[in-house]
């Protein structure tokens, strides 16, 4: 049985997770809008060249084109979610199990080094924006994705650190939504930043850069604020928690 915890002790374990949230579902939606960015005009230099490529949006007698390019793009961006989605079908569960009957705090940090590798792998790919390795890099760097178990799993660890430091329902409740608010505010960040940075008219390779950044310091937090704690079957909760939240995140990927 977890023991109660003070206040500036639920405090300290609180605001590192909701910073790792904050903080990962930012560069999750960097990563998301720089991706589609990238294979789309990928696909389109294929095709063409720089100028095309630029004047594709605007003149309408290159209606049919764009669609043929638009299609193609969603195909390879299928192609990438399901060499994600293959790959984590697997591997959730076991991080899920490790999750629940070992610490919290592991699946974290190795979800979190995963999406850096990722990010990592993408950044590289960008710099090949418009040839062929760039889209084999990316099915890659979905394939490596898939083995770190994704946003998931991340979110649903989170939780279960933060509630298990707690026993008391009025507790769970305001622990859940300190998280699911910087969960929200993440997710707007993000969309405001790729929004801001697209204006801006940046190279992909750099709002990636940014991306990486973001995670690199999402690791820093996890492993310096973050204690290593046993879980105990009395996380029942925590758990029931966590597969509220795999249902949630599975609706919203599937929105994406």
């Amino acid at each position: 049985m977890v023991e109660p915890s003070s206040s500036a002790s639920l405090w300290r374990t609180v605001l590192p997770i909701c910073c790792i949230c904050l903080l990962y579902l930012t560069s999750f939606f960097l990563f998301v809008c720089s991706t589609n960015s990238l294979i789309y005009s990928t696909v389109c230099y294929l095709r063409a060249n720089a100028s095309f490529c630029a004047e594709i949006d605007r003149n309408q007698s290159y209606h049919l084109l764009e669609e043929s390019i638009q299609k193609e793009s969603s195909q390879w961006a299928l192609y990438g979610t399901l060499s994600f989605s293959i790959i984590a079908c697997f591997i959730s569960p076991i991080y899920g199990s490790l999750s629940d009957t070992k610490n919290r705090k592991l699946p974290i940090v190795l979800t979190i080094c995963n999406a850096i590798v990722t990010g990592l792998i993408i950044t590289i790919a960008s710099i090949h924006q418009g040839t062929q390795l760039c889209l084999i890099l990316y099915l890659i760097a979905n394939i490596v994705n898939g083995f770190g178990g994704g946003a998931l799993i991340l979110i649903s660890s989170c939780f279960g650190y933060a509630t298990d430091s707690c026993i008391q329902k009025e507790q769970h409740v305001q622990i859940i939504a300190l998280i699911e608010a910087s969960l929200n505010i993440g997710v707007v960040i993000g969309y405001v930043l790729c929004t801001f940075f697209f204006q801006l008219q940046l190279q992909i390779w750099y709002i990636l850069l940014i991306h990486v950044t973001l995670l690199v310091l999402t690791l820093f937090i996890s492993l310096v604020f973050l204690r290593t704690r046993l879980t105990t079957e009395s996380s029942t909760i925590s758990t029931r928690r966590n597969l509220f939240v795999h249902s949630l995140i599975h609706v919203i990927y599937s929105l994406l």
